[in-house]
């Protein structure tokens, strides 16, 4: 297995992976508050890691309404949609505001495996929206 060559914004197509597939996971607007499995932006469908795959997540954009308060916003993978029952934790952020305040938002450069038969699932706020990019090889 070949991993991802990542240089600052630029994803090369790992050696030996000549099927490599770019992926968008979106999150919609997003009321009320909760757990809620990311889609694929091609697709529309929930995204489930594909059997002999895994998915290499390398970005993460997360923003939500002003809410006057502090959001622990955290993202999970399992074999449960729109759960995180029996869920791994794989990273997450506090989002705050204050009062009159933009809509904050979270941007991030990072390196998460999500294995076969995994659904990638994410806590938000009220009003929140998460999108998500990577990279699908051979496991």
């Amino acid at each position: 297995m070949a991993n991802p060559i990542i240089i600052g914004d630029t994803i090369k197509t790992p050696a030996g992976q000549d099927n490599a597939k770019m992926i968008g996971l979106a999150g919609t607007v997003i009321n009320p508050a909760g757990y809620y499995s990311m889609h694929d932006m091609t697709t529309g469908a929930d995204y489930l890691t594909p059997a002999g795959r895994k998915l290499c997540l390398l970005e993460v954009m997360i923003g939500c309404g002003v809410h006057n308060t502090a959001a622990n916003v955290q993202m999970y993978y399992g074999t449960t949609v729109n759960s995180t029952v029996g869920a791994t934790n794989f990273g997450g952020a506090l989002i705050r505001t204050s009062t009159g305040t933009n809509e904050p938002t979270y941007n991030a450069k990072i390196y998460a495996e999500i294995p076969a038969a995994n659904y990638v699932t994410i806590q938000v706020p009220p009003n929140g929206a998460c999108f998500m990019r990577g990279i699908e090889i051979d496991a």
